[in-house]
């Protein structure tokens, strides 16, 4: 599982948005928790579609994101989150 951030720009959006579990919107980015499997198609360039790997970000987005809760227990969101230095409870 890795969260993956996306920025609307003129109106443009991440079109499979709606097949992937929504960990809110925070800091003008929309968050995604999407399972590493997952094929995830060309999205616009605009939107700068892309995994988070910046700690600060994860902290944020853990901190912040309104769903990120329903997350907390997940082992591989704990896993991904345990990569950059972040231990959820």
């Amino acid at each position: 599982m890795k969260v993956y951030a996306y920025t609307p720009a003129d109106g443009s959006h991440w079109l499979p948005a709606q097949h992937y579990e929504s960990l809110g919107q925070c800091g003008g980015k929309h968050y995604f928790a999407i399972p590493d499997d997952a094929v995830i198609p060309e999205q616009p360039g605009e939107i700068g579609f892309a995994p988070v790997t910046d700690p600060v970000e994860l902290r944020h987005v853990v901190d912040n994101a309104p769903y990120f809760f329903r997350w907390r227990g997940s082992a591989d969101l704990t896993a991904e989150a345990a990569k950059v230095g972040i231990v959820l409870e």
